[in-house]
């Protein structure tokens, strides 16, 4: 379920626990918060695709559920630290 966006809620829902003990639990356990980490695997993926795809930013951006391109520029360089455009040219010189 990488490629939607789940909030918080619903995986309270999911596991039947309440926002704050989930959360409490989820960051003992992996040392993020969840939607924190939900980004963090996104970023990951999106990675990927910058490294073996030719497909656009905009594109990658849609795949994983940002309808703001612009948005997920600015996550993915929080993330991992250049921009994705900054990112694809490292990976192929």
């Amino acid at each position: 379920n990488i490629n939607i966006n789940i909030t918080l809620q619903d995986l309270c829902s999911h596991f039947h626990y309440s926002p704050s003990r989930f959360s409490s639990l989820f960051k003992q356990r992996t040392g993020y918060s969840p939607i924190d980490y939900f980004i963090q695997l996104k970023m990951q993926k999106a990675s990927q695709l910058l490294d073996f795809t030719d497909q656009s930013i905009k594109d990658i951006a849609y795949t994983f559920g940002f309808d703001d391109p612009y948005y997920f520029s600015r996550r993915f360089r929080n993330t991992i630290g250049v921009s994705p455009k900054k990112y694809r040219s490292i990976k192929k010189d």
